[in-house]
């Protein structure tokens, strides 16, 4: 897996482009992470498959119409259900989810050349470049952390899945043993994290790793490095979730 076009100078700017206007929908992931604070998940699996409840229906298009079912729970977070697609080759894949929800893209990809998934906002602008990756794929990106979209535009060569999940879906992460990986994905922190704190956090992949933050006061880059990496960073107070861009396996841990 590679990437000539993701560079660590180009992530830098991004989020720092990007960091004033993460108030409402950090906010909003706040809620949901905290929703499921009480779920035991010490033990984290690996990122990719689809949930045992999705179904992948017949054909992106068939589904682009179905509008996504939104609740606010006792604590305000905002939910819709699952969608799944499957298709080949190049797709704008249309959905509805509610406006204010953080979702997250679980995609995988069966081809040899180039497959890249771009969010795409309700007047066909571009919001965020979600993957940008060369051959097989199979990973999850966290979007519209302070966006809305209504479609993700696939460009693929070969076969490929998708998962929209809302963010109080994420794989969980109590703090209480190591998480790992390989690839993308993003934890949903059950733990709590206060005070000065710090993460062990490593990679044995050869290209772009980037680790951010999300937690009240705002998004954090806690590392952007490409290749090999071992590094103890800090971590903010009230972290609520934590997105991973890997080409290989990583491992984060916070010592007791």
């Amino acid at each position: 897996m590679g990437s000539a076009v993701r560079t660590a100078s180009s992530k830098v700017a991004g989020f720092r482009a990007r960091r004033r206007r993460l108030s409402l929908g950090v906010a909003a992931i706040c809620v949901g992470a905290l929703l499921l604070a009480g779920c035991d998940t010490s033990k984290v699996t690996n990122p990719g498959a689809l949930p045992p409840s999705s179904t992948v229906g017949p054909d992106p298009a068939d589904s682009s119409d179905v509008p996504a079912e939104s609740s606010d729970t006792s604590s305000g977070a905002v939910t819709f259900k699952p969608l799944a697609f499957k298709g080949r080759g190049d797709k704008l894949v249309k959905f509805k989810i509610p406006e204010d929800a953080a979702a997250v893209a679980v995609l995988t990809h069966a081809g040899s050349s180039n497959f890249v998934v771009t969010s795409v906002d309700g007047s066909g602008g571009m919001n965020d470049l979600l993957v940008n990756e060369i051959g097989r794929y199979k990973g999850t990106r966290l979007f519209d952390a302070d966006q809305h979209s209504a479609a993700l535009k696939i460009e693929a060569d070969g076969a490929w899945t998708l998962a929209i999940k809302p963010i109080t879906q994420a794989r969980a992460w109590n703090l209480s043993a190591s998480a790992s990986g390989t690839g993308d994905d993003v934890l949903r922190i059950t733990g709590s994290v206060d005070g000065l704190a710090a993460s062990t956090i490593r990679h044995s992949g050869q290209s772009n790793f980037v680790v951010t933050a999300y937690s009240a006061s705002g998004r954090d880059l806690l590392v952007n490095e490409i290749g090999k990496y071992s590094g103890e960073v800090q971590i903010p107070s009230g972290l609520v979730l934590l997105e991973v861009e890997a080409d290989g396996k990583w491992s984060i841990s916070v010592p007791n």
